[in-house]
């Protein structure tokens, strides 16, 4: 016997509305989230693939949370390095170290 998911566990309150009105603002929540990432790194290919990584996580909520967290803690890894990389500050130091050579 598998551990329901993120909805079924909604499903306990024994309302419709309920389901839907959390479910909405998880999805929301999410688009926030997501659009956060694409006004950071500027990529839809990283944001998207952020945005399907939140997406699993909510659908296999009782299942295997667990196994879901190395990827979002290297996805958010990604997306810190990915935003040091197109920094202002990176940008002078490597200009700056590229006019000394």
């Amino acid at each position: 016997m598998s551990v329901p998911g993120g909805i079924a566990f909604r499903f306990l309150s024994v309302s419709f509305v309920v389901v839907y009105v959390i479910m909405t603002l998880i999805v929301l929540a999410m688009q926030y989230v997501k659009m956060l990432v694409h006004m950071a790194v500027r990529n839809p290919v990283l944001s998207a693939v952020a945005g399907w990584s939140m997406s699993i996580m909510v659908a296999h909520f009782g299942g295997a949370p667990k196994s879901q967290l190395p990827a979002l803690i290297f996805l958010l890894m990604s997306i810190t390095l990915i935003c040091v990389i197109k920094s202002k500050w990176m940008k002078a130091h490597l200009n700056r170290v590229c006019a000394r050579s």
